[in-house]
């Protein structure tokens, strides 16, 4: 659904610079200005643990999101200066030393929520990834925690898998095809008033389903919606067990990611047209019944 994944990128860049720092024995004192420079204007939160996961220091982006000075946490078990990120952060129990802990992976990734009501930032997510410094003996000399702001994303996937949900249980039959009538999407209303399963729509085409419209007048029916974007029509559609009943289609005409598609909403009218079918035959009768009435003349005395 994205493009393009850049949090992948932010993070081995962070976790190069800052472990590379780490690994080659205290160079933060040896070149201060520029790594301070990088971690500073870093946009992911970086947080130091020692060997008992205490706050060694964390930088800006990392007090931005947990809404917390270095001065405040410095020494504190990570647990416990962030009491709102413990679910989280329940990995790094402060009860488990470097050694009681199984890292199966290099880096260990972990996402969830975290309702920072306390700091006045409202509930947020974020992604974690945690992962062992070892100093040139190969012993864990502390930890590094790298944070990921990923609000806006799960926000984002929420809003789509509700806009999935709400076509999905739509009362109209909805239907996408692509422009050789092959039915690419149906919801539950279509499967239902079409009798069949979801798979099996899926491998038919409009011609199977509306018998209206066979291969020669499908063609001509997408170059008109290309030309006006939207048409609404009555037309029929044929259920599995070979009835047929009327509809009213709206087809919408739509361009994503470089292709063409026909977004249709079908609605049954079939109440609808007895009613109409009983208005004129009404009408005919009383019609009819006008016409049948001799004419009276009067003779004045």
């Amino acid at each position: 659904m994205f493009p393009v994944e850049l949090l992948p990128i932010a993070f081995a860049i962070g976790e190069l610079v800052i472990a590379w720092g780490i690994f080659r024995h205290h160079v933060f004192d040896i070149m201060p200005i520029a790594l301070d420079t990088v971690i500073e204007s870093i946009s992911d939160g970086v947080i130091v643990l020692d060997t008992h996961h205490r706050v060694v220091d964390l930088n800006p982006a990392a007090q931005s999101m947990t809404n917390l000075s270095a001065e405040e946490i410095a020494g504190l078990p990570i647990t416990e200066a962030l009491p709102t990120w413990k679910d989280l952060l329940s990995y790094m129990d402060q009860t488990q030393t470097p050694a009681q802990i199984d890292m199966k992976e290099p880096v260990l990734t972990l996402e969830g929520q975290v309702s920072d009501v306390e700091g006045g930032r409202g509930e947020g997510y974020y992604e974690l990834r945690i992962s062992s410094l070892y100093d040139r003996r190969e012993a864990v000399s502390g930890w590094l925690i790298l944070l990921h702001d990923i609000t806006e994303r799960v926000r984002a996937e929420e809003a789509l898998r509700l806009t999935q949900f709400s076509v999905d249980h739509a009362a109209d039959a909805i239907f996408w095809m692509g422009p050789d009538a092959r039915l690419l999407y149906v919801n539950d209303a279509a499967c239902h008033a079409l009798g069949y399963s979801r798979d099996e729509v899926l491998s038919m085409t409009v011609h199977d389903v509306d018998p209206t419209f066979p291969p020669e007048a499908w063609r001509d029916h997408w170059r008109e919606i290309q030309e006006h974007g939207c048409l609404t029509f009555e037309s029929q559609h044929r259920t599995k067990g070979g009835k047929t009943f009327p509809v009213e289609i709206t087809a919408n005409y739509l361009e994503f990611g470089g292709k063409k598609y026909n977004c249709a909403f079908a609605r049954d009218i079939t109440e609808r047209k007895q009613t109409e079918e009983e208005i004129r035959q009404q009408k005919e009768l009383l019609e009819h019944t006008l016409e049948s009435i001799t004419p009276v003349s009067y003779t004045h005395l």
